[in-house]
């Protein structure tokens, strides 16, 4: 596996990435961890430790998927429904961590079943848009006991780890192909950003992830995140902190984070 480091100038703002197979990936969204605690130095805060920073890089770079068909694969996993998907309101501190991290996401509802389909197809496909947080607990998402140190499942599965809501937007009111972004935490801005930077687009991403799942109506696809996660600045959430979560047209999501207890239940959407 071989990778190339760049800067690249994104709506006048300096990004860093990582080049594998031709492929330029912001770091910001591959590994985050590698920019803290100072995301603003860049690429310099790899060579404060390069032995460390580049065996990260090199980890990093395996989890870039091979091209299918020309085109890069994102990293699908899942969260339960059943479990980690709650509405504006309480979430609750998963004890376990103490890097509990956020990230806003334009969430895409399918209103059909579809397997295999075309980019148009997928687009097609898609019933309606939300405001989606995609909660992270980052010591289990690192983990260090995990065979490839890197565990999705326990790092973003756990419960009320998927805010979704506030409201469904009708796919035909919505075009996004330049939303803004938005989430701050007890009202300091963290994440401000424009769905024209994302890596994939939905009708790309929803195509893609065909090829592997029957899509179900009701399903619903969190499409990335922006620059501006705490573990890039090693800023994480604590009991009692509260995030708001905004994209253009789709509301406002606001949740609370609360102590955790063995017999509470989980919170119901809302």
């Amino acid at each position: 596996m071989t990778f190339a480091l760049a800067t690249l100038r994104i709506d006048g703002v300096p990004v860093p990435v990582i080049e594998v197979d031709g492929r330029h990936v912001r770091l910001d969204a591959l590994a985050p961890d590698l920019l803290a605690p100072r995301s603003d130095r860049g690429l310099m805060n790899l060579f404060d430790d390069w032995p460390g920073a580049e065996r990260r890089l090199l980890e990093a770079a395996a989890r870039v998927p091979t091209a299918t068909r020309g085109v890069v694969m994102p990293v699908f996993f899942l969260k339960p429904p059943t479990t980690t998907l709650v509405g504006c309101g309480p979430v609750r501190f998963p004890v376990q961590s103490s890097k509990f991290d956020w990230e806003i996401e334009l969430a895409v509802i399918f209103g059909r079943r579809m397997r295999r389909v075309s980019q148009a197809e997928a687009l097609a496909g898609v019933a309606g848009y939300a405001v989606g947080i995609d909660l992270s607990a980052r010591d289990w998402q690192m983990n260090p006991r995990h065979p490839w140190k890197f565990d999705l499942f326990t790092g973003k599965a756990f419960d009320d780890a998927c805010p979704l809501g506030p409201k469904i937007v009708p796919a035909r009111f919505v075009d996004t192909r330049d939303l803004r972004l938005t989430l701050t935490v007890n009202g300091e801005t963290k994440q401000d950003a424009s769905s024209s930077d994302m890596i994939w687009s939905v009708a790309e991403q929803a195509s893609m992830l065909s090829e592997f799942v029957t899509i179900e109506p009701g399903d619903v696809l969190l499409t990335g995140t922006p620059a501006g996660v705490g573990m890039a600045s090693g800023t994480y959430l604590e009991v009692g902190d509260r995030i708001e979560a905004s994209i253009t047209g789709l509301g406002t999501m606001r949740v609370v984070v609360v102590p955790d207890s063995p017999s509470s239940g989980t919170p119901k959407p809302g």
